[in-house]
């Protein structure tokens, strides 16, 4: 993610936090290319009861925060990526290799 309207300042600041955000998901056993706002998105349509708290609580100090289909900052081709990637980490359901080759 690109920053370049800001500040450099501030577009420093930004990746921090968002490295953060993405190793603390990490953390917890989520994926390191997801925050943990997108992943209590995924939580909450899941019907998750933490995803469904979570998100209330980010709407809550930034409404709209958690909305569906896709995050305000991800286009829906890099939402894609993400949960491509994160399919073929888990295993395919259908027990298929869709890994490029």
């Amino acid at each position: 993610m690109t920053h370049e309207r800001l500040p450099r300042w501030r577009a420093w600041r930004l990746n921090i936090l968002l490295g953060l955000d993405r190793l603390g998901n990490a953390l917890f056993g989520g994926d390191s290319l997801e925050t943990i706002s997108s992943r209590a998105e995924r939580a909450w349509h899941a019907d998750h009861v933490w995803g469904r708290w979570l998100c209330r609580g980010l709407n809550q100090v930034d409404p709209g925060h958690c909305t569906h289909p896709g995050r305000r900052w991800m286009s829906p081709a890099e939402r894609q990526a993400i949960l491509d990637r994160l399919q073929r980490i888990r295993g395919d359901p259908d027990g298929e290799d869709r890994s490029p080759r």
